[in-house]
C-alpha cells in the first residue's frame, strides 16, 4: 500500500497526511486489551519498573480521582501487537517514500486522552522543538495510528498546513509534566486545520509542522499512538544509535535476490 503521489504532495505541502484503514479493526481491538489497564497498572505503588517505558499523568484529574496516564512513552513495549504493526513491511514501506531506505525507530508513545476531565489538551508546538536538544537536523517522521476515533469533539490535532516550511520557531518553557515547550497554549493562536480520522487509519506527519489539540469533551476515551522514526543521520552524536528498522544495505539485498 505505497503513498499514491497525491499522498506525497499532500503531506511535503500541508505538512501532514492521513491513510484509510492501514490497521483491521481486530487488530485494533487487540492493542486496546492490550493496554487497557495501563492507567491502573501505572499507578499503583508497587507499579511495575520497565526499562524505557514511563508514564506523565494527566493534570487535570482531581485528587479525589484515580490517576489518569497523559503520555506512555514506550508504547511498543506493552503493546507486542504496536510492536509488529509499526514494523509491519507496508508501514515502512510508506516511511522509505518519505525518509528514504535507513530507517530508524526513534521511540513509541500513547496519548491517552481519558474522558469527562478534560484530558488531552496539548499546547500549540513542533516536535522538533523538543528533539532539536539531541537532533541535529528535523528528519523525523511520526506515524500517528488511531486507536479511538479522533473527533473535533473528543480534542483530535490541528494541524498548520504549512507551517513546517518555516524551520523551527522558538519555543518557550511552560514547566509541564510532559508538554514542556510549546509556542502558545492560546488555541486561537494559528489558523491551523482539525484532523479527523478513524480507528485504524494512520496519520504521517513531519516533526516541523506545527500542531496542538483541545481537550477530549466526550465520555470515551480518545486514545491514538505516535511512533516516531528517524535517519540514522538526525543524530546530533553519531555514537548514538536508535533500533535499526531498515537499512539501505537490506533493500539492495533484496533487490538482487
Amino acid at each position: 500500500m505505497p503513498l499514491t503521489d497525491n499522498q506525497l504532495f499532500t503531506f511535503h505541502e500541508l505538512g501532514w497526511v492521513v491513510v484509510k484503514r492501514v490497521l483491521d479493526q481486530a487488530t485494533v481491538r487487540k492493542i486496546k486489551e492490550e493496554i487497557a489497564d495501563a492507567h491502573e497498572r501505572f499507578a499503583r505503588p508497587d507499579a511495575p519498573q520497565i526499562p524505557n517505558v514511563s508514564c506523565s499523568w494527566e493534570p487535570h484529574v482531581p485528587k479525589d480521582q484515580p490517576k489518569k496516564i497523559e503520555q506512555l512513552m514506550g508504547g511498543q513495549i506493552i503493546s507486542p501487537t504496536l510492536n509488529q504493526v509499526l514494523r509491519r513491511t507496508d508501514v515502512l514501506d510508506m516511511v522509505e517514500q518519505i525518509l528514504g531506505p535507513e530507517i530508524e525507530l526513534f521511540h513509541s508513545k500513547f496519548l491517552m486522552k481519558a474522558p469527562n476531565v478534560g484530558s488531552g489538551k496539548f499546547p500549540w508546538h513542533q516536535d522538533y522543538g523538543y528533539w532539536h536538544f539531541s537532533e541535529k537536523v528535523p528528519a523525523q517522521l511520526n506515524c500517528a495510528f488511531a486507536i479511538d476515533d479522533q473527533t473535533i469533539e473528543n480534542g483530535c490535532l490541528h494541524y498548520v498546513p504549512g507551517s513546517h516550511k518555516d524551520g523551527l520557531r522558538e519555543h518557550l518553557n511552560f514547566k509541564a509534566e510532559s508538554f514542556a515547550w510549546g509556542l502558545s497554549t492560546d488555541f486561537k493562536a494559528f489558523k491551523a486545520v482539525p484532523v479527523e480520522y478513524e480507528a485504524g487509519d494512520i496519520c504521517f506527519f513531519g516533526s516541523l509542522v506545527i500542531h496542538g489539540s483541545e481537550p477530549n469533551n466526550t465520555q470515551s476515551s480518545a486514545t491514538f499512538n505516535t511512533t516516531a522514526y528517524c535517519v540514522p543521520t538526525s543524530h546530533g552524536d553519531p555514537a548514538f544509535k536508535y533500533e535499526t528498522l531498515r537499512t539501505r544495505t537490506e533493500k539492495w539485498g533484496a533487490a538482487l535476490a
